[in-house]
């Protein structure tokens, strides 16, 4: 009976496991300098893939996830895939500034911002934007199943 149990229980753990599935991690630079804090996405090139996504940390480094099996799965199933790469600051308008320290309400947040054209949220790009659109990017990658992908990128401006 426990053996059977066991075996059950092995079975499950089989049948979770993607074939299709590779681990990937990376380093990207920018201007040969570790670049932290940037958003790393996979976009199949093929119909009915799976993006894979990541922030690197201080260093650079990445290691994709993907939505897989109602939940988040570390790697990307294997493919070829579209790279791109963000890294943005979202700078607060003042208004918006004096709300989150609580200065202004909701309400009077709402009546400063109706009709305003200037003083909004503004959005700053610390590497060329090309490499946040993949029609840009030129970044590729092509992921293998049941192995460790490793992709470095070093970006230039």
């Amino acid at each position: 009976m426990r053996n059977t149990a066991i075996l059950i229980f092995l079975l499950g753990l089989v049948g979770c496991s993607n074939p299709d599935l590779g681990q990937v991690t990376g380093i990207v630079t920018y201007e040969n300098e570790p670049l932290a804090d940037a958003t790393v996405a996979f976009s199949p090139q093929s119909p009915g893939g799976v993006f894979a996504v990541a922030r690197t940390d201080e260093q650079g480094r990445y290691l994709l996830a993907a939505p897989i099996k109602r939940g988040v799965t570390r790697g990307a199933l294997a493919g070829q895939y579209n790279v791109t790469i963000t890294k943005r600051e979202i700078i607060p308008s003042e208004d918006e500034t004096l709300y989150a320290e609580g200065k202004i309400s909701y309400d009077e947040l709402q009546q400063r911002m109706s009709g305003k054209k200037g003083d909004q949220t503004r959005t700053i790009d610390h590497i060329p934007t090309r490499y946040g659109r993949a029609e840009t990017s030129e970044l590729r990658a092509d992921v293998k199943a049941k192995t460790q992908n490793e992709f470095n990128f070093d970006l230039k401006k």
